[in-house]
């Protein structure tokens, strides 16, 4: 147990390293049209940047395999695709897929969802409320004939 940690602990440098080679690949081949964070709409798009959907926009519901052969051959993908990914040099590519992988957060549950949780959680509290006898004195249960 202890080694795992002092393992993890010791590789979370070369990680982290990976993960910056990765977003300095991605800033170079994609962040112009993609950007990482949303922009607000009141600022204005960097000169010469094409309009392409926001990072999260991307990644939700592809696999790791879709980001991979779009990143290699978006044209095979999608014709009308205007990405250019043969700036990525071929070692850089697992460097973006990694960094995109960090990137990648599932959305947010539907409204109806959390409101039907919260619900059910009310309920069971109020249940478990009814079945617990009122605190405060002696239990008044008729134990029969002594």
């Amino acid at each position: 147990m202890k080694r795992s940690s002092l393992l993890a602990l010791l590789l979370l440098p070369a990680l982290s390293q990976a993960e910056d080679a990765g977003a300095r690949a991605f800033d170079q081949a994609c962040a112009r049209c993609h950007p990482a964070s949303p922009t607000p709409s009141s600022q204005a798009a960097p000169s010469g940047a094409k309009p392409g959907l926001q990072l999260d926009a991307v990644l939700r519901g592809r696999t790791p395999e879709q980001l991979r052969a779009w990143l290699e051959a978006p044209q095979k993908v999608r014709p009308e695709a205007r990405c250019d990914t043969r700036v990525l040099a071929p070692g850089e590519l697992d460097a973006v897929l990694s960094y995109l992988a960090t990137r990648a957060q599932p959305p947010p549950p539907p409204r109806e969802d959390v409101l039907r949780q919260q619900l059910q959680k009310e309920l069971a509290e109020r249940r478990a409320r009814k079945q617990r006898p009122a605190s405060g004195g002696p239990s008044l249960q008729y134990r029969g004939n002594p």
